[in-house]
């Protein structure tokens, strides 16, 4: 499995033109072939900052999304809401299961 996080900072004057674009990125990502989980959330002392959390099958699947039209086009109407470069990050994950807390 593929994890990959995101973290980026908005305008916060812009917050709901940027909530509707990435709504609109993860009901296109959720479709997906090997798209298992695609979330945003807002940090709770900033709703500004968004962090995002994302798991692919396999890489091949990331792949795909990366060059999928729709991302393009999501990057395109995003980036003029960003305050700062997003960072983005993959993690190959060889393991995982449940926390018992």
């Amino acid at each position: 499995m593929i994890a990959v996080t995101s973290d980026a900072h908005l305008n916060p004057d812009r917050l709901d033109e940027a909530r509707t674009i990435l709504l609109d990125l993860q009901a296109h990502a959720l479709i997906e072939g090997g798209c298992l989980s695609y979330v945003f959330a807002a940090a709770l002392e900033d709703p500004a900052h968004i962090r995002g959390f994302e798991e692919w099958a396999d890489d091949a699947s990331l792949e795909a999304h990366l060059s999928a039209p729709a991302l393009a086009a999501t990057l395109e109407r995003l980036g003029p809401l960003l305050t700062r470069p997003p960072v983005v990050t993959r993690y190959a994950v060889s393991e995982h299961g449940p926390i018992e807390l």
